[in-house]
């Protein structure tokens, strides 16, 4: 078990190596305030007499290349988790492709927000997304294909679950288990792009929303979906509209 702090902020650049031949693989925790990731330059770094530390003197976002974590779940699981006792709120942001090989789990945990606007895909590993607050897939810049192929797929919010954008999402788990618990609502809209769906695969799923459930097709036939390949097990605690 790795974990990388910084007091305010901090510049992941390095690579970790977890694996186990004998046992069981390691985590890399990277434990800041706000988080983004994007395919630009890693930023809030300090460099003095060799040393790359954290300043808290600049923002108090942090930013990870996205091609870093690829090359970092090749080699063990990944955890990017935010803390809320700083000044950010704790969310983060994906806004860059990540597509990677391998079996890890790749875990994010926000205490406030987790916003994905970019595609994501684990070819053999799987997804935890926990948001302490709302998760939002937002598909307004371009499709966003949430793709978990052979891995399980594990979502829990404090709040809201929402799907949106005139792109159009997927999210998606081809053959593991598929687990959602949603604490408020559940809200799919369908923009002016192609279909906003959530599938589980043959290894079934459970959906549990302690809100209500709107599922918008925009008068588009199939502009909304929820489809399953096994058995799906769905709870509403409100309205299903």
């Amino acid at each position: 078990f790795v974990d990388v702090s910084g007091k305010s902020g901090f510049d992941f650049r390095g690579l970790v190596d977890r694996r186990a031949p004998l046992g069981k693989a390691g985590t890399l925790l990277l434990d800041p305030t706000d988080i983004t990731v994007t395919g630009a330059a890693n930023s809030n770094i300090a460099f003095s007499n060799g040393v790359y530390s954290a300043s808290p003197t600049t923002s108090t976002t942090a930013n990870i290349l996205n091609s870093n974590i690829v090359s970092n779940l090749a080699l063990g699981n990944v955890t990017i988790t935010t803390h809320s006792s700083g000044p950010s709120p704790g969310d983060i942001t994906v806004s860059a492709v990540i597509s990677a090989f391998g079996s890890s789990v790749f875990t994010l945990i926000a205490d406030r927000d987790i916003t994905l606007s970019r595609a994501l895909f684990l070819n053999d590993g799987s997804l935890v997304l926990t948001a302490g607050r709302d998760l939002l897939i937002d598909s307004s810049v371009s499709i966003i294909n949430i793709d978990v192929p052979a891995g399980n797929l594990t979502v829990t919010t404090g709040r809201n679950f929402t799907m949106s954008g005139a792109n159009g999402s997927i999210l998606q788990a081809a053959t593991g288990t598929t687990l959602i618990n949603i604490s408020g609502d559940m809200m799919m809209t369908h923009g002016t792009g192609v279909e906003v769906a959530l599938t589980t695969g043959n290894g079934g799923g459970t959906i549990n929303v302690g809100g209500s459930v709107t599922l918008d097709g925009g008068n588009v036939v199939g502009g909304v979906r929820i489809s399953v390949d096994a058995d799906l097990t769905m709870t509403v605690g409100d309205v299903f509209t």
